[in-house]
């Protein structure tokens, strides 16, 4: 729950009373509502209560607490007497009510603005963390690597073994930001250009064209290391079909 000084709540009803600088105030919307109110005023408040919600609502606030004063007045008092006392009585009652809501509107839009205020520096939080690690990737993007591992694979169905079943993955350093992968093909055609994907997990996390065999009838793929999460495969295909020309298992990070 939130806790208001007097400083703050003499802020807030100052911004209050600065928004309503066009809106009628509290008694002349209690005095529309009195039976006793004359034509021209009801038509201005009622043009006004047309277009502002707000004042609607203590307008309507106003009304039933000038009917309850009308009520108890005709039970306790004979006819003919003034209704002078019993008017200001239910004008000040309505003028109550009306700052009590005015007053209830403005402690919830605090507490909304407050509320705002903690999500946006959440998200400028969130942010700013984004924005630190894309630098740090941008710096280590530029910052040559040494020692970076280089991984010679065999197409998957060359390389099983008598029993079909395929050797271990080969283990790269979770240090390494890279790994050169370089592809040996069972189509040799030098200089021809390829497709070729990383599948990992499941999905298909990168998808290239223009991979060229060079003149030994191999293919090399540079890959950032965060591409290889889990187990997973590269594909080579035919350029512009989904013929599969060579399947490798990837390393993986340890």
């Amino acid at each position: 729950m939130t806790h208001l000084d007097s400083a703050a709540l003499a802020r807030l009803l100052d911004e209050g009373n600065a928004r309503r600088t066009t809106c009628p105030s509290a008694d002349v919307l209690a005095r529309a509502a009195s039976p006793d109110a004359d034509r021209r005023l009801r038509e201005e408040v009622a043009d006004h209560l047309g277009r502002c919600q707000r004042c609607a609502e203590e307008f309507r606030v106003a009304h039933d607490v000038a009917a309850w004063a009308e009520t108890n007045r005709e039970a306790r008092a004979p006819r003919a007497a003034s209704r002078a006392p019993l008017g200001w009585a239910y004008a000040a009652a309505a003028v109550f009510a009306i700052a009590a809501i005015g007053l209830g509107a403005e402690l919830r839009i605090e507490r909304r603005q407050a509320a705002s205020a903690i999500r946006v520096e959440q998200q400028l939080a969130d942010a700013r963390a984004a924005n630190a690690e894309l630098r740090r990737r941008l710096q280590d993007d530029q910052t040559p690597e040494i020692n970076a591992p280089i991984v010679e694979l065999m197409p998957l169905a060359r390389s099983r073994s008598a029993s079909g079943i395929a050797p271990p993955p080969t283990v790269v350093p979770a240090s390494s930001r890279r790994v050169a992968l370089i592809l040996n093909t069972t189509n040799p055609a030098p200089g021809s250009l390829q497709d070729v994907e990383l599948v990992s997990n499941g999905g298909v996390v990168w998808r290239g064209t223009g991979l060229k065999q060079s003149r030994s009838g191999t293919l090399s793929v540079l890959v950032p290391t965060t591409l290889l999460g889990g187990e997973g495969t590269i594909r080579v295909y035919a350029p512009g079909t989904r013929t599969v020309l060579d399947e490798y298992r990837l390393p993986v990070i340890r």
